[in-house]
Parts: C-alpha cells; structure tokens; sequence
C-alpha cells in the first residue's frame, strides 16, 4: 500500500501535464482555424495585405497564447 501512496504525486503530475497539453492542443487548433479564416478574408479582398492586417494577425495568434 505504501508503494502505491509513493506513486500517487506522480500520477497526479502526469494527470496535471496530460491536461495543459490538451488545453495547449486546443488552443493552437483554434489559432491554426482563426489564422486560415483571416488568410482566406484576405485572398477574397484580393488586394495586397497592408501592415495593418500583419499587425491585426500578430494580435489575433498573441492573443491566444498562455
């Protein structure tokens, strides 16, 4: 019994890791879907992308990051 309690903060470690990188997976596939909306926006104004929309990018990813 108490090799299993000696084992117990290391699950619980692995438990807390599993569940930020599911939280860090979740946020960059919502950057990655945000990033390929604003790309296709741009390409359907068909005109050349101004540095206030790579500034409004920059923001939309940052934004998003821990």
């Amino acid at each position: 019994m108490g090799f299993l309690l000696g084992l117990l903060p290391g699950v619980l470690l692995a438990g807390y890791i599993a569940r930020q990188y599911l939280k860090l997976h979740q946020t960059m596939q919502d950057i990655r879907t945000r990033v390929a909306v604003y790309d296709t926006r741009l390409n359907n104004m068909e005109q050349a992308p101004t540095g206030d929309d790579y500034n409004s990018l920059y923001w939309l990813v940052m934004r998003h990051l821990p």
